[in-house]
């Protein structure tokens, strides 16, 4: 007298998630039924539940499940922010609390020219992303048009400052050596340490001598462990020496 009631298979269409209703029947006894999820939304809106059952479950859940943040939140923007690097889809932006990443796919700035400095008007709004355990604003909407600003610079930074505390944070590294990269990974290292470097927005390091040091501009990033986005790969030039003559006085003999 009882059946298994399957739900989602129906809609998905994921060949392994389908129940074998041959084995079902004829080894367990069961029928099978299958409905989309929607079934469930039905039920709770014509009170198609036992009541004692759902309290019980709930007080249960309330009890031992505890409630994570919701990584799809809505979120607005009240502020200007000021662009700082674009690429299609990437579009690093600043303002006085920080730095952000708004991963843009289908508004009118994906194919748009945003220069460093450019301000984006406040009352955007997209979703709390993460991708790979990188925070990013997706899905952007209500975007206006771009005014001029103040072009944002580069914050001066070591390898040992490349960690999740400063994910998408603008940085500048000074005097560093890079492998070659091998399908776009590549290592970065300086006095402080070595970090793993993405080519992700595929700067040209075909002219790149793993003898000679570099000043790197980019952003901090991260896929489950910290690494590197360059976006300007420059040899290094070293600072001329100060002249400095102390206390010589010109003393003449007779």
């Amino acid at each position: 007298g009882k059946s298994y009631l399957q739900i989602g298979s129906i809609c998905m269409g994921i060949g392994g998630s389908i129940m074998d209703q041959q084995f079902m029947e004829e080894y367990l006894g069961m029928r099978v039924e299958s409905v989309d999820e929607v079934e469930i939304l039905r039920r709770m809106e014509e009170g198609i539940y036992v009541s004692e059952d759902v309290e019980k479950a709930l007080a249960w859940t309330k009890k031992n499940c505890k409630e994570g943040f919701d990584k799809n939140t809505l979120v607005s923007v009240a502020n200007d922010v000021t662009a700082i690097y674009h690429n299609r889809k990437y579009l690093y932006v600043k303002d006085n609390s920080g730095y952000a990443l708004l991963f843009d796919t289908n508004s009118k700035y994906t194919d748009a020219t945003i220069n460093n400095g450019d301000v984006i008007p406040g009352g955007f709004f997209g979703k709390y992303a993460e991708f790979n355990m990188l925070p990013e604003m997706a899905y952007l909407d209500g975007v206006g048009e771009l005014k001029a600003g103040t072009a944002v610079e580069p914050v001066e930074a070591t390898v040992a400052d490349i960690t999740a505390a400063n994910v998408n944070k603008y940085v500048k590294l000074s005097n560093v050596k890079l492998t070659a990269p091998v399908a776009k990974t590549f290592e970065m290292t300086d006095e402080t340490g070595t970090v793993s470097c993405y080519n992700q927005f595929t700067v040209d390091m075909s002219s790149l001598d793993p003898e000679k040091t570099y000043d790197v501009e980019g952003f901090v990033s991260i896929s489950y462990d910290p690494q590197f986005y360059p976006t300007s790969i420059q040899e290094y030039v070293a600072p001329a020496p100060s002249m400095w003559w102390g206390n010589y006085s010109n003393q003449q003999t007779s």
